[in-house]
């Protein structure tokens, strides 16, 4: 999978700029604080 130039804010915080990444096949992983997705 592929995500190009994402971005994301929340009012006036820009939380993502522009970000990009490529997920490879078995080698997804994803963090975060306890609830947060």
């Amino acid at each position: 999978m592929r995500v190009e130039a994402v971005s994301q804010r929340f009012g006036d915080r820009v939380v993502l700029d522009e970000v990009s990444a490529v997920l490879h096949e078995h080698r997804i992983g994803v963090i975060g604080a306890n609830g947060s997705g």
